[in-house]
């Protein structure tokens, strides 16, 4: 007769085994959507760690390259909510930023973080944008405004059409305006300065923003803008990476599926 306790115990181990095996299937992954490279027109590059802005290296584009709309007029990026009202204003410059091309797969989450900074507090006349390209062609807006967070240029009353498109319903977006609190280089450009009237110590002069989309499988790249009228403002894209979200529904089941079948086998 085999021993109840031995019994037992191998029960328990076929069902940690499952428990096991289905967890692995359903545990989160998150991998750098890597390698990426990334291509400047303008000014901008690559950065050491700045704690201001990221405790890692990271790309960055300020608004001073030259770079006019036309630029950015081959990828279909409308800034504009209104009809007929499309690309970069006459007069607004800046630079992008290109990565190259990576894959996703199905159900995995792009998350992309990028901070939108100015020299100056209110910043009428400056934006930032991000967005994911299919094709060479606009798939979806992941970020698109000024500098303090505001998607409109100017602060005067203006009709809705001219407010900028953001990001659409598929997109789970976050933005954080706030102060520059410390003062540091960035390519020329010096962000933070203190001694003035409406300091960015002071007064919001920045804003972080946190966005994420599953597009489906397929190839893509992600394209990075900032242009200005004239006061400067930069865009530092602090991380790029790819998780698969955990399928909290699979990992509940599983639980009281082991359960059974341990009951199963001692009954």
């Amino acid at each position: 007769m085999r021993h109840p306790f031995k019994r037992d115990r191998t029960a328990a181990a076929i069902a940690a085994a499952f428990l096991l095996f289905v967890l692995g299937f359903v545990a989160p992954r998150t991998a750098s959507a890597s390698p990426m490279t990334f291509s400047v027109v303008g000014t901008g590059g690559s950065s050491p760690a700045l704690p201001p802005v990221s405790d890692s290296p990271f790309w960055w584009i300020d608004s001073s390259g030259g770079s006019t709309g036309a630029a950015v007029a081959p990828f279909g990026f409308d800034l504009f909510q209104g009809p007929g009202i499309n690309g970069i204003p006459d007069g607004v410059t800046g630079s992008l930023l290109t990565s190259s091309a990576f894959t996703l797969s199905d159900g995995e989450t792009l998350n992309v973080a990028l901070t939108l900074l100015s020299t100056v507090s209110m910043n009428f006349d400056a934006l930032g944008f991000a967005v994911l390209l299919e094709d060479s062609t606009v798939k979806a807006i992941l970020a698109n405004s000024r500098p303090d967070g505001i998607g409109h240029f100017g602060d005067l009353a203006h009709p809705k059409e001219v407010d900028f498109n953001g990001p659409g319903p598929d997109v789970a977006f976050k933005a954080t305006p706030g102060t520059i609190n410390s003062t540091f280089q960035l390519g020329s450009r010096t962000y933070g300065q203190s001694g003035i009237i409406f300091s960015c110590q002071s007064i919001v002069c920045e804003t972080s923003i946190l966005s994420s989309i599953t597009p489906g499988a397929g190839t893509y790249q992600l394209l990075f803008g900032t242009y200005s009228f004239g006061s400067t403002s930069a865009l530092a894209v602090t991380d790029v990476s790819t998780s698969v979200p955990e399928p909290a529904t699979i990992v509940l089941l599983a639980v009281p599926v082991a359960f059974l079948f341990t009951r199963r086998r001692l009954a």
